[in-house]
This record gives structure tokens, sequence and C-alpha cells, in this order.
């Protein structure tokens, strides 16, 4: 279904937002992760991933408070259709807010 394609999706190393990537990733999509944490760890859980998922999965430690980074980021991966999944969560009592933002050759397709 989304074989082709790239998902980047942020807060991805742990949690909803690894669940998210992993969803993307089943459904055949290439998977950018991003996000904090133990530079061993993300590697294993980004190895895994792609190896449950049967998918290619790569990391990208992109800031996203900074612009260049980002721009790194997306510019680095496949440029087909793009599901950029913004995952935010706080604190014990996480909510996850995600936000499906869909783009063909750089025109945003969707609102």
């Amino acid at each position: 279904m989304l074989n082709g394609k790239t998902a980047i999706i942020t807060g991805s190393t742990s949690g909803i937002g690894l669940g998210i990537a992993e969803a993307f990733a089943r459904a055949g999509a290439n998977v950018v992760l991003n996000g904090f944490g133990d530079a061993t760890e993300i590697e294993r859980t980004r190895a895994e991933l792609a190896q449950r998922a049967n998918a290619m999965v790569v990391y990208s430690p992109a800031d996203m408070s900074k612009p260049k980074a980002i721009e790194q980021m997306v510019h680095s991966g496949t440029e087909l259709l793009l599901y950029s999944v913004n995952n935010i969560t706080t604190g014990t009592d996480s909510q996850g807010e995600v936000t499906v933002r869909l783009a063909k050759d750089s025109r945003v397709v969707n609102g």
C-alpha cells in the first residue's frame, strides 16, 4: 500500500511514535525515525523494527526546533510521497497528537 513512499515520524524512538513508525513500516513505507535518546538503544530499536517489518528504517537525530536540521532530514529521504507524522507526548499522562501531512513534488496535497 505504501511501497516506495517515505514516512518521517518525529518522536519515534519510543512509545506512541515508535508504534506509528511500525504501522507505516508494516504498510510498506520506508521509515525515518526521529527523536532523542541513547544512541545504542536507538540503533537497536531501528534494527529490530527494520527486521520485524521487513522495511528500510533509518534514524535522524534532527532537532525539530532547528529549521536547518529539519530541512536536512527531509531532503535526505526519498522525494516521492512524504507522510510527516508529528507525535507529541509529555509527562506520565501522555496524549498523542498525530498530524499527517501529505506532499507530492514539494506541494502539500492535504490541509
